[in-house]
């Protein structure tokens, strides 16, 4: 995390790591949804992988309705990247 948000949110200083299995979207939807996907709204809140979480979509994009999500406008962390202009299919 970058050192201005350290200072302004001390209580939010790294303790350690932990390794756990990643999964996209698309690939969850599929095998939860073999016949084809229904429309679904996401909410998404996952401090700084929000543009992740929306590229791991692929084409189930086309199912989702409505994008709920928390996401930065400044960089917090120095590798996540902040909101970016996009230019959505539907």
């Amino acid at each position: 995390m970058l050192e201005r948000h350290l200072a302004a949110a001390p209580e939010s200083a790294y303790i350690g790591t932990e390794s756990v299995p990643v999964e996209t979207l698309a690939d969850l939807i599929a095998q939860r949804f073999p016949s084809g996907a229904p429309r679904f709204a996401l909410k998404i809140d996952t401090q700084g992988f929000e543009g992740d979480v929306l590229d791991g979509l692929g084409a189930q994009i086309e199912h989702c309705t409505a994008v709920v999500l928390e996401m930065p406008l400044a960089p917090y962390m120095p590798t996540r990247r902040t909101c970016r202009p996009c230019s959505p299919s539907w």
